[in-house]
């Protein structure tokens, strides 16, 4: 049954195989368009696909399929697919682009917060929206400026990291459940900082570490590099791609290192071999269950060793080199967790 979804109206059919589902403009479209689905369907013909334009100007679905690879020519699309689809749910996948206006994209924004999605969601699609209609713009395909509805996502107050005990709950769970890489890949993200995807296959821009950015000593093939301050050789990871395209070296810390040499003793072509983002992030959720820790995801790991670097003294300047972060207001965030005990300063004079 058609249904009214925004400014357009929903057509469905749901099959053993899969389940399709168009938007049009007008209930009358949605409802031919389901009568002729089901016949198709009920005959074994093609389910019609309403998503292409039958003239020179180009849908949402259209405009996209035609351009992703030289919008987001450098990464992989399946995080950019997902988006589209969400998108799609809401504006129409046959809405005309020229017809995506600041209106249009307000009574959407309406439509997600009455379904309770989150600020993060909301903002992840009307990114991905900005980054194609800013292309149809520079093809001329579009003529007029948008302002994209992005939400407010939070405070500081918010910022969740993990406590020690938490951390050894957590870890200890995945060596009790026999996962000892998961555990391995939790303790190194903590003791690193890392962005998931830069130590894990998944979703970058870009492949992550190989081993040629690993210390020797770590089990990679890069030399190891002297500590300034004892003048001995330590076990390093360099990270060239990362999300913010900023190169840096980090220290690994001795259970870190021994993630490394673990991964490199089992055989792995790769730091951590296959193991990917969404596999991880599944099984840690589970881990997190469990406990009942609803308010913890994979990136909070990254974190949780700023926090820890911040907690323990370290300055924010040498946080933000450590993390990677291109703005120093970026690092601030952690700024209310520096120790407030001002007896300690006596012992700087």
């Amino acid at each position: 049954m058609a249904r009214k979804r925004g400014n357009s109206w929903q057509g469905s059919l749901k099959t053993s195989e899969r389940y399709f589902r168009y938007s049009f403009p007008t209930e009358a479209q949605a409802v031919e368009w389901e009568t002729h689905a089901r016949e198709a369907h009920k005959t074994g013909k093609p389910i019609p696909d309403q998503t292409v334009s039958t003239h020179d100007t180009p849908t949402l679905r259209s405009f996209y399929e035609r351009h992703k690879g030289t919008v987001w020519r450098d990464t992989t699309m399946r995080t950019q697919d997902a988006n589209q689809r969400a998108c799609e749910r809401f504006l129409g996948a046959n809405r005309e682009l020229p017809d995506i206006t600041t209106r249009v994209l307000h009574e959407a924004l309406a439509d997600m917060i009455e379904l309770k999605h989150k600020p993060s969601t909301i903002n992840s699609r009307m990114s991905h929206l900005r980054v194609l209609m800013r292309h149809g713009k520079r093809l001329g395909v579009v003529d007029h400026d948008i302002d994209y509805p992005f939400q407010k996502v939070g405070d500081n107050s918010r910022l969740r990291f993990l406590t020690v005990d938490e951390e050894k709950q957590i870890v200890g769970l995945f060596y009790h459940w026999g996962l000892v890489e998961h555990a391995q890949i939790i303790e190194t993200l903590i003791d690193t900082g890392c962005r998931p995807g830069e130590l894990l296959l998944g979703e970058t821009k870009g492949e992550p570490i190989r081993w040629s950015e690993v210390s020797v000593s770590a089990g990679g093939t890069a030399p190891d590099v002297n500590d300034p301050a004892t003048g001995q050789p330590c076990a390093v990871i360099s990270l060239n791609r990362t999300k913010t395209g900023k190169y840096r070296v980090i220290p690994l810390t001795n259970r870190a290192r021994a993630a490394f040499r673990a991964s490199k003793e089992r055989g792995d072509v790769r730091p951590f071999g296959d193991m990917r983002t969404d596999t991880m992030s599944q099984n840690f959720r589970g881990v997190l269950e469990h406990l009942a820790m609803d308010d913890v995801v994979l990136y909070t790991l990254r974190h949780t060793c700023a926090s820890r670097l911040v907690q323990r003294g370290a300055d924010l300047r040498r946080v933000m080199q450590w993390m990677g972060h291109t703005n120093i207001n970026t690092t601030l965030r952690y700024a209310k967790l520096t120790p407030t005990d001002i007896f300690s300063l006596k012992e700087m004079l």
